[in-house]
């Protein structure tokens, strides 16, 4: 099982500790106002990233029943952790995509708060990629499929691919990354969401953080 990295440019971002205060945009239920809070840990703790403490309270739309309480949907409570680095004005929130999509939407809410997703431009990192194993293409147009999954040596390359990407939108790709750091190659998927998902086990954080900036500076926001 994959562990996801989202990745987000921001325009603001309170650094010191700050108690959110409940809002009515945030949903009234039975049970009380969803709880959702950012809590600084640790100053520079990776190169020049603070580390933050998330609490999120994710809604699942699921019909149910429960003591003869009939539900619609329920919050799944999530705690992980966030990464800040003012310098580059960049969050990395390590949690599933789904939960820090809405938790960043929850999140801008706030005036303290103003984080985007980045958008993927996966057309500048063909030539830069040594080894594209699989793609998925999504909102394709007249068909009836959604979103068809291609696969193969550098399925990127190949005239499916090209016919199926200019009738819809590529919404990840798996590649073989390649690594200067670690000197291996690395099983990874980058979605068009924003998101970074590690396939290989690293030995620390920081060695995953590692990797993680090692894709955003060669590929998704490339020096050069």
């Amino acid at each position: 099982m994959g562990k996801p990295f989202l990745l987000c440019n921001v325009n603001r971002f309170k650094t010191d500790a700050y108690n959110l205060p409940m809002q009515q945009e945030l949903e009234i239920t039975t049970e009380g106002v969803p709880e959702i809070w950012i809590k600084p840990e640790i100053k520079k703790f990776y190169q020049s990233f603070d580390q933050y403490y998330c609490h999120h309270e994710y809604k699942h739309r699921k019909f149910g029943r429960i003591r003869d309480i009939t539900f619609h949907y329920y919050f799944e409570p999530v705690d992980f952790y966030a990464y800040y680095d003012k310098s580059l004005n960049l969050c990395i929130l390590q949690v599933k995509t789904d939960i820090a999509l809405d938790y960043i939407d929850k999140l801008n809410t706030y005036s303290e708060y103003d984080l985007k997703a980045i958008e993927m431009d996966f057309s500048q990192m063909y030539s830069k990629l040594p080894y594209v194993s699989g793609a998925w293409v999504g909102q394709l147009k007249d068909t009836n499929i959604k979103t068809k999954g291609l696969f193969g040596n550098n399925v990127h390359e190949s005239e499916e691919f090209k016919i199926a990407a200019s009738v819809g939108k590529v919404s990840g790709l798996n590649l073989n990354f390649i690594s200067q750091i670690t000197n291996e190659e690395h099983y990874i998927n980058i979605s068009s969401k924003g998101s970074i998902t590690l396939y290989d086990t690293f030995n620390t954080l920081q060695d995953e953080l590692d990797i993680i900036m090692e894709i955003y500076k060669k590929l998704i926001s490339p020096q050069d």
